[in-house]
């Protein structure tokens, strides 16, 4: 796997007035706490190295904030493709009051974030659109026509089944009111920051391929859960995707904070029709291309 683009400073500053641009202001949210985190240390003093590496809390602080910044670099790309009203009522979800680490197991603006990444992430094959108490995200083909989005944040991989099962009973939901076709979304960011090891990297390289082996961990597991005949998720799901985001010290040339991000996707069941496989193979990869670095288990 090769690196996505670096996220520099300069693009966390501009993606934060893209949203008081929108009408919400980020000063004094959690996100300024990420913001100074990464900019301050885009070129970590030896002090900062050995801070970090013997605080689990800084550990965890910077690597939220490399999530939390890379999800809504993700998410911006569809931005222009909604309604202003409903984004911006979406990002007051978002940049509402929280915690900016440890938040609490059912927390709304991080949940809400992974929503709009959703819809980034399927705007380049259908029409996507926010919705206030219904779907996540409903999409809108012209020949499939109405679909229906659920995304889920498992606390820890022990309760992957659990939130498949939800978002299969979600998805069964929509389809009695309309929907014809469902995608599941697994944002695996606390997952995978459980996993301990892995806050440091060699190199950039290094970088994105301990976070792709991240989200493939989770994904074979989600695969593998799907097959279970006890799991009714790829029977109302043709698709899932584990979307993991985070940050990782980079030792090599120099320590840099580098936020980083992967996203899988991978088809469910085996009896999906022809025209919705094409299209979710169609403009797979356009619309986040030059920020993410995405990939297709088949």
């Amino acid at each position: 796997m090769m690196p996505a683009v670096r996220v520099r400073p300069s693009d966390v500053d501009r993606i934060l007035e893209e949203v008081r641009a929108v009408g919400v202001e980020w000063r004094g949210t959690r996100f300024e706490i990420y913001r100074n985190e990464l900019i301050a240390h885009a070129t970590p003093t030896p002090e900062f190295v050995a801070s970090f590496r013997s605080d689990e809390r800084r550990q965890r602080l910077t690597f939220e904030a490399g999530a939390q910044i890379m999800q809504l670099l993700m998410a911006e790309r569809v931005w222009n493709l909604l309604d202003s009203r409903r984004l911006k009522a979406t990002l007051r979800k978002i940049f509402d009051s929280g915690p900016a680490v440890d938040a609490p197991v059912d927390d709304r603006p991080r949940n809400t974030l992974l929503e709009l990444v959703a819809a980034a992430l399927l705007s380049g094959r259908f029409s996507v659109q926010l919705t206030a108490e219904k779907e996540d995200v409903r999409l809108h083909h012209p020949v499939l026509g109405r679909g229906a989005v659920e995304c889920k944040r498992p606390l820890h991989a022990g309760t992957l089944r659990s939130n498949l099962d939800h978002i299969a009973d979600q998805l069964r939901n929509r389809a009695r009111d309309g929907s014809t076709y469902g995608v599941a979304v697994i944002g695996g960011d606390r997952i995978a920051q459980m996993a301990g090891q892995g806050f440091e990297g060699e190199s950039a390289v290094d970088a994105y391929a301990g976070v792709g082996d991240r989200a493939l961990a989770i994904a074979k597991v989600l695969d593998s859960i799907s097959k279970d005949q006890t799991c009714s998720i790829a029977s109302v799901a043709a698709r899932a995707l584990v979307v993991v985001t985070g940050a990782v010290l980079v030792r090599r040339p120099r320590p840099i904070l580098q936020p980083v991000a992967s996203v899988i996707e991978l088809p469910l069941g085996d009896a999906t029709p022809t025209e919705l496989q094409h299209a979710f193979e169609a403009n797979r990869n356009s619309a986040l291309s030059d920020v993410v670095v995405v990939h297709q288990r088949r």
